[in-house]
């Protein structure tokens, strides 16, 4: 946040990390890349990590290599779209984003 000069941690973006929440909608947008399938994952489930940023129209989520997947897959981004995680935003980090 170079406005207030702080770095944001993932609580001062969603309202809640419930895995029942969040391990679908990871699946879901780790399997948009063409690139990646449910196999190359260690686990079916994907965790939420401290490593994110957003730009103006999503969270990304980056994981390292063996984070998630094997060495050969490199680095994995999970793109999710604001529009389908309006409701688990803070509403300040929407105001500050101009979400709506």
């Amino acid at each position: 946040d170079l406005k207030n000069n702080k770095t944001i941690q993932l609580k001062d973006v969603l309202t809640t990390t419930d895995a029942k929440i969040w391990d679908p909608i990871m699946l879901k947008n780790f399997l948009k890349n063409k690139n990646y399938t449910i196999d190359l994952l260690f686990d079916k489930k994907i965790p939420l990590n401290n490593n994110f940023y957003c730009d103006k129209t999503s969270l990304h989520f980056v994981y390292g290599q063996y984070e998630i997947a094997p060495y050969s897959s490199g680095t994995i981004n999970i793109n999710i779209p604001f529009s389908e995680i309006s409701q688990y935003l803070t509403p300040e980090f929407k105001k500050m984003n101009g979400i709506k």
